[in-house]
Formats: C-alpha cells, structure tokens, sequence
C-alpha cells in the first residue's frame, strides 16, 4: 500500500504579491487619500522589480507625499513618477540623505516608473548624484618632469607615442577612453592650428593648447588617416592601453595619469578666464556643477582687479 503523499507548501513573505504592509508612520495622516494610489502602483511594479516591497513601498510613499502634499502635484501616475518628479524629489525631499541613500531610493524609484510608464516615458540615463572631488592638476614642475620623462623614451617610437599622450591628455584634456579611441584623421590641421574631433557619447570639437601642437602635427603628417593616434600599430582598442604603455616605461617615477592631465586643462582654461560655454562644450560636460568641482584650484585674483571686472571695466 503506497503511503499518501504529504505536499507541504511553504509561502514566504516574498512570495505575496499584494500589498498589505502598514503604512509608513510619516503617511499614516493622509492614507485615506494616498494609500489606494501608492499601494497599487507598488502592487503593479514590485513583482518586476529587484527589490523588497517594503522598501518599495517606503520609496513610492516617500515621493508621493512629497509631491502632492509639497509640491501640489495632482496624484496622476504619469506626473508622480515621471523622471522630472523623481529628479526635483531626490534633491529637495531627500537632501537630509547621504548620497548613497539617495542614490538607492532614486534608484528604487527609476525602476518603479520604467515599469509604470515604460522605457519611452522614462529615459535611463539621468546624472550621477554627488560628483567625486576633482583631482588636483599637476604642478609646473611635475609637468616639466612628464615632458623629460617622454623626451627620453626610447625607442623612437615610444618616445613619438609618449609625446601624444602628453599633447592629448595635458593639451586637450582627452579622457583616456578619448585617446584610445582617436583616429588620426579625427585630428584636424588648419591656419588657426590643431583641432580634435571627439566621437562616441561625448562627441565635441577641441582646440588643442598651442603649447602641444607641434608633437601632434608633425606625428599627424607621418601617419595615415585611419591609424590609431596612440600607439598606432595596435589592432584594436583594449583596456587599460594607457596603463600598459606607461608601465613598460621602464621608470621609477611618478608618472602621468590621463585624469590629473584633464585636471590640469581644465584647470589651465579656468584660470586663463575662458568663457564657461565653450569650455563646458569642450570638456564634454552639461552642468556647471562638474567645472566648479574644480574651481578650488584656481588661484585667487586679486581684489581690485576682480572688483573692476565685476564692475564691467575689464580685469
């Protein structure tokens, strides 16, 4: 006789697809006219999403408060978690968070709208939160030890590859995927000297520091369009390029690195009073906030002559 065959199902909280956790206690006033919203639209999108309804649903709860209660947003699905609602909330709303804690809940937000509104509605992309700290430029002296340390490169072409790197990086402030990835025909020639043409998701027009022109124009003559303009006999573009070549260098030195060396530019112009536009254009960047990350290396002008240019008499 064949035992009867027990069958035990275990349901785990994760496995409960409705919501039916309390509230949080911030929201517990005005839950009668948000909770229906924000439940439903936690329901809907948390089977989808890699994250705990909990936290879920103290994200969404988080943001419609806000919304309609701060900024006197109608509760419409489309204008809650729409990206601009979720930008403006993660600023003001959370700006008592770290910016670790606000990443999170933005995070947890972007993948609830995505799946409310849809990928169309919703862009993927938005800026980072809390930019790093900028690194500080290379001094005159480092930069004059640079220029020996790729001077004496030997063989000639190791010397040729190292004086490019230099002329990109500390002459155009070239990222080092930008380096790896530049042809020598994106590396324009004119009467008004060298241009670097940029492609890929920062696509943009350099002028080269007149300092470096003359390395690049003279490798730019002596190769064919379609050659990398770093390390032209490779094949393909790998990680870390940059980091291999400087490593064979052979030297016990501090040697340069492709982000101080962008440092260092964008260093140079601000100091040189370039304009703001046309050197946000030229770094690649869209905020302000990612050039006054360095503006605590500029130095110092003096007062009169700052309170002249303020003025509008020129400095």
């Amino acid at each position: 006789m064949v035992a009867d065959l027990i069958v035990v199902i275990i349901i785990t909280t994760e496995d409960i697809v409705a919501v039916n956790l309390e509230p949080p206690k911030v929201a517990a006033p005005y839950w009668n006219e948000i909770g229906d919203f924000i439940s439903t639209a936690v329901e809907e999108a948390g089977p989808a999403i890699p994250y705990r309804q909990g936290e879920l649903l103290r994200a969404a709860t988080g943001l419609t408060l806000w919304a309609w209660q701060t900024a006197g947003l109608p509760l419409e699905r489309d204008v809650i978690f729409r990206r601009h609602t979720i930008e403006r909330f993660v600023a003001e709303g959370l700006a008592h968070y770290t910016n670790s804690g606000r990443t999170t809940r933005r995070s947890q937000l972007l993948r609830m709208a995505e799946f409310l509104l849809g990928p169309k509605v919703m862009p993927p992309r938005m800026r980072p939160i809390g930019l790093p700290e900028a690194l500080a430029p290379y001094t005159h002296e480092q930069l004059a030890s640079f220029k020996s340390w790729a001077a004496t490169q030997s063989p000639h072409d190791r010397r040729v590859n190292a004086e490019v790197l230099l002329s990109l990086g500390f002459g155009a402030g070239l990222a080092a995927r930008e380096i790896t990835n530049l042809r020598v025909g994106d590396i324009r020639l004119d009467d008004r000297g060298v241009l670097v043409e940029i492609r890929g998701d920062r696509p943009r027009a350099v002028p080269l520091l007149h300092e470096w022109e003359p390395a690049l124009i003279t490798f730019v003559k002596e190769h064919r369009s379609t050659d990398w303009a770093f390390l032209p006999g490779r094949t393909k573009v790998y990680k870390n390029v940059i980091t291999n070549f400087i490593y064979w260098s052979g030297t016990t030195e501090e040697t340069p690195q492709t982000p101080r060396m962008r440092s260092t530019w964008i260093v140079h112009h601000l100091t040189s009073g370039v304009h703001v536009v046309p050197l946000l254009r030229a770094a690649g960047v869209q905020s302000l906030e990612a050039l006054a990350r360095y503006v605590k290396y500029v130095p110092e002008v003096d007062p009169d002559n700052a309170r002249a240019a303020l003025r509008g008499c020129g400095l």
